[in-house]
């Protein structure tokens, strides 16, 4: 998490973005990022699982899963995070929101950083997606291809003219 806030006030510095900028842009982060804890707790309960407590490490939480949970659910909870944030990624591209405001461009860019960042990681999702059986080259495989996609395409929507729709 702290690592992908700070390279995405790395991208709002070379894209010489103000410090109003990379603020809102920070913030439009942390709501994703807020976005795709929500979603690993509504996908849990959805599949009639419960979350018994929650602990902090570093700057994120770690949620202990009711036990009981068949396998193949656990590995739709450990996706849903970078599920929900991804479908709002594409709809912020697909509609020009990130040419338009700042808070679409982090909320966006998070989604981008997280997800590549989860292609490497042995931690947290990828680590609850592994325990349950998951085969760990379709973990790196799916995080890889979509991190690189949406990142690419919000560069290069920063490329064109900007919309006043």
């Amino acid at each position: 998490m702290l690592r992908g806030l700070v390279i995405i006030v790395a991208l709002s510095f070379l894209s010489c973005a103000s410090a109003g900028t990379w603020a809102k842009r920070g913030v439009g982060a942390l709501g994703a990022f807020a976005l795709h804890e929500a979603c690993h707790i509504v996908m849990v309960t959805a599949l009639g699982g419960g979350v018994e407590s929650v602990e902090w490490r570093g700057l994120g939480p770690y949620f202990n899963y009711a036990p009981g949970m068949e396998n193949k659910r656990r590995r739709v909870v450990a996706f849903s995070g970078n599920v929900c944030t991804g479908i709002l990624a594409e709809i912020l591209l697909a509609t020009k929101a990130t040419q338009k405001s700042e808070l679409a461009w982090g909320a966006t860019a998070f989604h981008s950083v997280n997800t590549f960042g989860y292609t490497f990681s042995t931690k947290g999702d990828a680590a609850y997606f592994q325990e349950a059986g998951g085969n760990s080259k379709v973990w790196v495989n799916v995080n890889l291809i979509h991190a690189t996609w949406i990142g690419t395409r919000l560069m290069l929507d920063q490329t064109q003219p900007k919309k006043d729709e």
